[in-house]
């Protein structure tokens, strides 16, 4: 009857993570960004873990993301056991309209689950900058090109208490914002984690 228990308990934990996500492939975009899709389905989502081979899971998720002409393409591949039962898709034009498409994706997989209700967060992003010439509306992409924030307006920096990040030495082309892969990445995360970036304050370094 011990044995029994301990067999019981044994396969209980190793079923406790149904569903396991493989690492994303990726195409036109920052390497970084690997890690933080897995991350954020984790982090987000009930009963997910990393894909392990040595585990069997009810169900395994394939992540392809791609980036097109500056927009984002994302597709999960599921399967279950050997066969494939379902692929979901989508798109947007750039990362905070993507972010907000994730936040469906439980509508459309039906196994997937919110381990808490998503929060938006208005927020400010600040650009170290040695540019001088630039529009009033900017755009900000990674170096691969891949648009994370859309034309949002430039503001007067004396705006204090909100959500702040930080990026700093920053290219600007005309109207666009040209981030290393690691601001991009950082970026990326926040956007993901619900900041949504509706302002732009240039702090120009000499």
């Amino acid at each position: 009857m011990k044995h029994l228990l301990l067999s019981l308990i044994f396969f209980s934990w190793s079923y406790a993570n149904t569903i396991g996500i493989k690492t994303p492939t990726l195409r036109n975009l920052p390497y970084e960004y690997k890690n933080s899709l897995i991350n954020f389905f984790i982090t987000a989502f009930s009963d997910i873990e990393k894909y392990n081979p040595e585990k069997k899971y009810s169900y395994v998720i394939k992540p392809f993301f791609s980036s097109i002409a500056g927009s984002y393409n994302l597709c999960l591949d599921i399967y279950s056991g050997n066969n494939i039962i379902q692929v979901m898709c989508i798109s947007a034009s750039d990362c905070q309209a993507l972010a907000d498409k994730f936040y469906l994706i439980p509508k459309k997989i039906n196994f997937l689950k919110f381990k808490s209700k998503p929060i938006i967060k208005n927020s400010i992003l600040k650009i170290l900058t040695s540019s001088k010439k630039f529009e009033e509306k900017l755009k900000v992409v990674s170096r691969n090109g891949d648009t994370l924030i859309n034309y949002i307006e430039i503001k007067k920096p004396e705006i204090n208490g909100k959500n702040q990040l930080t990026v700093g030495k920053s290219i600007i082309n005309i109207d666009t914002v040209i981030l290393n892969n690691l601001d991009a990445n950082r970026l990326f995360e926040k956007i993901l984690q619900g900041y949504r970036f509706r302002e732009i304050i240039i702090l120009n370094i000499y």
